[in-house]
């Protein structure tokens, strides 16, 4: 009996140390459980924190960047714009300007036509004699002395010519080589004037001349081939004979 007693006991010992660290296991997991979940959450949470005040921090920058580069695309439209509307001023202008000038160029051209013709139908010049702006030019057949040759121009209403341009002396080439004009000295070293009294405007003498003589002297035109037009005037003894040159006004 007292060992049947003790035999139960034995049994009733065994199975409470049993519950005991069965009731002690199954609490121990069960705080695992409730505790081993939470560590992840956490550590998710503080990168999740992280990141957002990350991006908080990097969108200043990036919108003051976006606002300086949006003000200097603004900033070089507004000078492209000023620049070319000031272009385009500028060439509109001178457009205006070269019609202008075009125009003026026509009108010239047209009045420079009419004054040709109207010059042609005003006049001409007798047979033998050869035009040349507005006057006529007649070169003698024969020789004469300065004296006897302006003798013979005023015999045909005309005077020794008189000349006035380097155009006219270009003009007078193709006439002669040698030939009187109208120049001549006033009296025995005296100054140099034209059958109407005036004195030369400009002068076309050759190196050297005119050269001072005891008598009193004329001009020639001596224009040879070898000799430069522009320099070809020579003083001359006016008893020489030579060929003349008259000139008279387009009638």
């Amino acid at each position: 009996m007292d060992g049947q007693m003790k035999d139960e006991a034995a049994w009733t010992e065994t199975d409470e140390q049993v519950y005991v660290n069965l009731q002690e296991l199954t609490g121990t997991q069960s705080f695992s459980r409730q505790q081993g979940p939470q560590e992840p959450e956490s550590v998710a949470g503080q990168e999740t924190g992280s990141s957002s005040r990350m991006r908080a921090a990097a969108l200043p920058p990036l919108a003051l960047l976006g606002f300086l580069l949006l003000t200097a695309v603004i900033g070089l439209a507004v000078v492209y714009n000023r620049d070319f509307n000031q272009l385009s001023r500028q060439l509109a202008n001178q457009t205006a300007e070269r019609l202008q000038l075009l125009d003026r160029y026509r009108n010239l051209t047209d009045e420079r036509d009419q004054l040709e013709s109207s010059l042609t139908a005003a006049g001409s010049c007798p047979e033998g004699w050869r035009r040349f702006s507005c006057s006529c030019y007649f070169l003698s057949e024969t020789l004469r002395s300065w004296q006897d040759s302006r003798q013979l121009c005023q015999q045909r209403g005309a005077e020794l010519v008189i000349i006035n341009s380097g155009k006219e002396m270009e003009f007078l080439k193709t006439l002669a080589e040698v030939f009187w004009i109208g120049l001549h000295q006033s009296s025995v070293g005296g100054s140099w004037i034209w059958p109407d009294g005036s004195s030369p405007k400009t002068t076309y003498w050759r190196p050297g001349q005119p050269y001072h003589y005891r008598t009193k002297r004329c001009a020639a035109f001596r224009a040879e081939s070898w000799w430069r037009t522009s320099a070809s005037w020579n003083s001359e003894d006016c008893y020489s004979y030579l060929n003349c040159v008259c000139e008279k006004d387009v009638f």
